[in-house]
C-alpha cells in the first residue's frame, strides 16, 4: 500500500510543474487575444499582463512598443522592439512610415532592432520565394503543427515551410497571414500589407425596432395582392403575416386572429406571371397562389418547406411526414430525395450556388447550378472552400474547387474529387 501511495505522490510531483505551465500559457494566451481585440492604453496593459506568462508574437510586442510611444513612455519601448526582432516581426513598413517611431529612429537601439527585422524580412522573402515559379492551379495550402505552408499539388511535397497563421488562395494569388502581416504572393511579385492601427467604428445602440405593418384597412381579397417588387399590398382576412421571418416578432398583424386560417411562411415571389408564397395550416406545409389556392405540385403535405432563395429559379428544401428530406421545385419535381439528413447553412458557399449538406456523419456537396454531387461522401467536417479558375483556350470558364477540412484537429484542403492534400 504503501508503495502504491509513494508511486502516486512522485508521478504527481512530475506532471504538475507540467499542469501549472499549460495553465499559466492559456492564460497568457487569453489575454493576448483580448490585448488584438483593444487598442491605447487598454491594450498596452493587456500586452503587459501577457508578457509575463512568455507569450506573444513579433507583432505582439511591436504595439507593445508603438503603446508606450503614444502612452509617452519611449524610453521603454525600445525593450520591446528588441523582443519583436528576436520574435521574428518582418514590419519594416510600419516603422519607416509611421511618424509614432520617429521619436526613436535616430538612436542606436532602434537602428540595431530595425536591422534586425530587415534581415528577418529577406529571410522570410526567400523562405517563400519558390512560389514564384508555380502556377496558381498547381499549388495547395497545407497545415502542419497549426501552423500553414504551401505544397505542391501533383507530388504533395511542401514548397515552403509551414510558418504562416493562415493560408488561402484564389485565381490570382496565395494568401497567408505571417507576423500579424498580410502577405499576397503572385507569380510574378510578392506583396506585404504593413499592420496598421486599426480605426474602430462607433458603437450604433439597437434599439429593437419591430416593423410594423396595419392591415385593418385592407380591402378583402381571396388571396393576396403584390406591387411590380412583390411586396404586400392586399391580403385576404383568412391569411396572417405574423410568422413571416424568423420569429412572430417580425410583422405585427392587428386583425383578428381567431379568423386566420393560413399563415405567410416567406415574402412573396414569382414564377411565371404570378406570385406565389409558402404557407403553413397547423403543422402543414406548402405553396400558396396569390388568388388564395393551394399550388397543386407543392400541396399542404410538408412537415417543413423552405425556399432556397439563392437559385434563380424557385427552387424549395422540403421534409415530408416521414422524415425524409429533399428539394423540390414549382414543376413537382424532387431531388436528391432521402439522400441527406441536415442541411448545412454556409452563407460563402451560396455565393456559388452550392449546398453542404450531411449524411450519417458524412459531409457531401452539392453543385444547386446543376444539381448534383461535386464531392463524394466524407467522414470529416467540411467548413470553407476556394475557387481556382483555369485558364481554357475555349474562352470557357473551368473552375477547380478546394474545400477546407477538418478532422481530429488536423485542417487541410481537399479538392472535388474527394484527394486529401497532405505534405509527404
Amino acid at each position: 500500500m504503501r508503495t502504491w501511495y509513494l508511486s502516486l505522490v512522485f508521478v504527481f510531483t512530475l506532471i504538475s510543474p507540467l499542469l501549472a505551465f499549460a495553465q499559466s500559457s492559456d492564460a497568457g494566451q487569453k489575454l493576448i487575444r483580448e490585448a488584438r481585440d483593444n487598442y491605447g492604453e487598454e491594450r498596452l496593459n493587456l500586452y503587459l499582463q501577457a508578457f509575463k506568462f512568455g507569450v506573444g508574437q513579433g507583432k505582439d510586442y511591436l504595439n507593445a512598443a508603438y503603446d508606450l510611444i503614444q502612452a509617452d513612455r519611449a524610453a521603454e519601448a525600445p525593450e520591446y522592439l528588441q523582443k519583436a526582432a528576436d520574435k521574428g516581426s518582418i514590419d519594416t513598413e510600419w516603422l519607416i512610415k509611421d511618424e509614432t517611431f520617429s521619436a526613436l529612429r535616430e538612436s542606436a537601439e532602434f537602428r540595431s532592432c530595425f536591422e534586425k527585422i530587415k534581415a528577418n524580412r529577406e529571410a522570410f522573402l526567400a523562405k517563400i520565394a519558390s512560389l514564384r515559379k508555380q502556377k496558381i492551379e498547381n499549388v495547395v495550402p497545407y497545415q502542419k503543427d497549426f501552423k500553414w505552408g504551401f505544397l505542391n499539388k501533383s507530388s504533395f511535397k511542401p514548397l515552403t515551410e509551414a510558418i504562416f497563421d493562415e493560408a488561402s488562395f484564389n485565381s490570382e494569388y496565395w494568401y497567408g497571414v505571417f507576423e500579424g502581416q498580410i502577405v499576397y504572393i503572385y507569380p510574378d511579385s510578392i506583396s506585404i500589407e504593413s499592420n496598421e492601427q486599426l480605426v474602430y467604428a462607433m458603437d450604433i445602440p439597437d434599439f429593437g425596432h419591430t416593423p410594423y405593418i396595419d392591415v385593418r384597412d385592407w380591402a378583402e381579397v381571396k388571396g393576396f395582392e403584390v406591387d411590380k417588387w412583390g411586396n404586400l399590398t392586399n391580403l385576404s382576412s383568412s391569411i396572417s403575416i405574423s410568422k413571416i421571418g424568423k420569429t412572430s416578432k417580425t410583422y405585427k398583424d392587428s386583425r383578428d386572429q381567431s379568423k386566420i386560417k393560413y399563415y405567410l411562411r416567406t415574402n412573396p415571389f414569382k414564377y411565371g406571371d404570378a406570385w406565389y408564397a409558402i404557407v403553413s395550416v397547423g403543422e402543414k406545409y406548402g405553396v400558396m397562389h396569390q388568388n388564395g389556392t393551394i399550388y397543386a405540385k407543392a400541396p399542404l403535405v410538408y412537415q417543413n418547406l423552405k425556399r432556397i432563395d439563392f437559385v434563380e429559379n424557385p427552387l424549395f428544401y422540403y421534409e415530408d411526414s416521414n422524415g425524409n428530406r429533399g428539394f423540390i421545385d414549382m414543376e413537382g419535381k424532387k431531388y436528391f430525395h432521402q439522400q441527406f439528413d441536415r442541411l448545412v447553412e454556409k452563407i460563402l458557399f451560396e455565393y456559388d450556388k452550392l449546398q453542404l449538406t450531411t449524411l450519417k456523419n458524412q459531409y457531401r456537396v452539392i453543385d444547386m447550378k446543376t444539381m448534383t454531387w461535386l464531392t463524394p461522401p466524407v467522414p470529416f467536417v467540411i467548413t470553407n472552400y476556394e475557387r481556382i479558375e483555369i485558364p481554357s483556350k475555349s474562352g470557357e470558364k473551368t473552375f477547380l474547387y478546394y474545400f477546407l477540412c477538418e478532422e481530429n484537429g488536423q485542417e487541410f484542403y481537399m479538392d472535388n474529387k474527394g484527394v486529401k492534400y497532405l505534405p509527404k
